[in-house]
């Protein structure tokens, strides 16, 4: 049962909705939002968080969830956006004004991209270019020019083949798995296809192990099917070079991309400095960034980060930046293409605007 509190938040934010979209078509909602853009975006920095930018063509062969990819033609319509009303710097020129304490230019924002997919060469880059955009790519070095996958892409994959069986070939496979969290078994016995986007990210609790072998056994029942790693596959370090050249950095995302939070110390030790090395050895850079994955950390972690030589890191608490922000916990707000559909479809410079400056 949802809560008052949760209640309460939707309806509040149901509200800034219709009002955002409103924004175009009335003075007072125009007035309003240009308001709330000065007073939030004064002396503070945006930092976006991007993570696919996909053909939308391809969109059936993609596995990722909506809430990370935005097309990429809605893409070059935010940049042009970006480009026209913020001062865009890079995560290291934003940090040259927070190291040394001076003002920020009004309206300024910051991109980045996590993981280092394939899609940030081939659909990302070419806009960021032709705006001559600056960004950072976080890498998960253990899949810069492999084909291994994220397991939650794999996972949505597989759950896809298995709604084709039927339900006594379903259930046939169930009755293995007594210990299931409760909506994976109820997704995979009642042929729920609507929850299969959601599933993997409700599954980060369960045991890595309990998980592999789960996956492991789930494709082997399935057949083997071949998963289509061209349109979810990761950038190579011939690509990350030639990125280099035009206004593109990049820092690290771990080696293998793991709950930082549920690894010992060594193991946090390991993720964070093998990753910088590899980086650096690659691309001849220094390596000052580093995002956590999937935004877990805690002070160890924190700690871990600044001792392996990086100068600030990112999270995926949402919020603004300015120069008195802690620089290994800034804040982002992550950019999709669904949250900015006007209600008739198509994308909303409103929605947008009113998202760069927190308020949606």
């Amino acid at each position: 049962m949802m809560g008052l509190s949760q209640t309460q938040s939707n309806f509040k934010g149901k509200l800034k909705y219709a009002w955002a979209c409103l924004g175009s078509r009335t003075d007072l909602g125009k007035r309003y939002l240009s308001f709330v853009n000065k007073k939030n975006n004064d002396q503070s920095v945006i930092i976006l968080m991007y993570h696919r930018v996909i053909n939308p063509e391809k969109c059936r062969d993609i596995f990722s969830t909506s809430q990370i990819t935005v097309t990429k033609d809605t893409f070059e319509k935010q940049i042009k956006f970006l480009s026209n009303h913020y001062k865009l710097l890079s995560l290291e020129e934003f940090y040259g004004y927070h190291s040394n304490g001076k003002p920020l230019p009004a309206k300024t924002a910051v991109l980045t991209f996590d993981d280092g997919w394939e899609d940030n060469y081939l659909n990302a880059f070419p806009i960021l270019k032709k705006y001559k955009v600056p960004a950072t790519i976080f890498l998960t070095t253990g899949f810069v020019g492999e084909t291994f996958v994220f397991w939650q892409e794999k996972l949505r994959f597989l759950l896809k083949e298995f709604l084709k069986k039927s339900v006594d070939e379903r259930r046939f496979f169930l009755e293995k798995f007594k210990n299931l969290p409760g909506p994976l078994k109820s997704c995979m016995a009642l042929n729920d296809k609507s929850a299969i986007v959601d599933l993997p990210d409700n599954l980060m609790d369960m045991p890595e192990k309990d998980r592999t072998v789960f996956m492991n056994d789930l494709e082997e029942f399935l057949g083997f099917p071949e998963f289509p790693i061209k349109t979810n596959g990761f950038m190579t370090w011939e690509n990350a070079r030639e990125m280099l050249k035009d206004k593109i950095d990049f820092g690290s995302h771990t080696k293998n991309h793991k709950i930082m939070t549920k690894l010992s110390a060594k193991e946090i030790h390991k993720e964070i400095t093998v990753s910088k090395i590899k980086i650096e050895k690659e691309l001849n850079i220094q390596v000052r960034a580093f995002a956590y994955p999937n935004g877990y950390f805690n002070k160890i972690v924190m700690e871990n980060v600044k001792k392996g030589g990086y100068r600030y890191a990112v999270s995926v608490d949402t919020g603004l930046n300015n120069i008195h922000t802690n620089p290994y916990c800034l804040r982002r707000l992550n950019i999709n293409e669904i949250r900015f559909l006007k209600p008739g479809g198509g994308f909303s410079e409103d929605l947008f605007s009113a998202r760069l400056c927190n308020w949606l």
